[in-house]
């Protein structure tokens, strides 16, 4: 004689041989999602020839950063440009007559533009080891010292 579970009994049986093979498989974290590390960076200014970029920190780990950019000037519209660097020092390319860095000619990997006075903004990117120049590039905000380095690493 063949015995035959009951529809509600396979079905019971089939649910712990599910939850006992997921007990078993190893837990894999290494696919799970990395939530973004933050960087928070304020734009200011106290004159047309005093205006700085500060960062609440100057190394991060790789992998995905969110910069939280506040432009706290009371007349200036500013931005912030994320620049990877070589990290010897080299000098960004310069148009004298725009007075700007030429942006087609760095490796800009985003930005936060055209802030008003006393707006924000928010820019995600997932950085891999390295050096990066973070800088306002406003006609003259960059040679007027809006500008300061991030280190990436392992």
């Amino acid at each position: 004689m063949h015995w035959v579970a009951h529809p509600i009994i396979r079905r019971g049986l089939i649910l712990a041989s599910a939850y006992a093979a997921l007990a078993a498989a190893p837990f894999d974290t290494s696919g799970a999602a990395t939530l973004p590390q933050s960087v928070k960076v304020t734009l200011t200014d106290t004159d047309g020839e005093h205006m700085t970029i500060n960062v609440d920190r100057t190394a991060i780990q790789s992998g995905p950063v969110t910069f939280e950019v506040s432009n706290l000037s009371q007349d200036q519209v500013h931005e912030m440009l994320v620049i990877k660097s070589d990290g010897g020092g080299t000098p960004l390319p310069y148009d004298n007559n725009q007075d700007k860095v030429i942006e087609e000619k760095t490796q800009d990997l985003g930005e936060v533009s055209d802030l008003d006075p006393g707006k924000s903004g928010t820019l995600t990117l997932d950085l891999a080891p390295g050096r990066y120049i973070l800088l306002c590039n406003e006609p003259g905000h960059f040679m007027h010292g809006m500008q300061t380095s991030l280190t990436v690493s392992n």
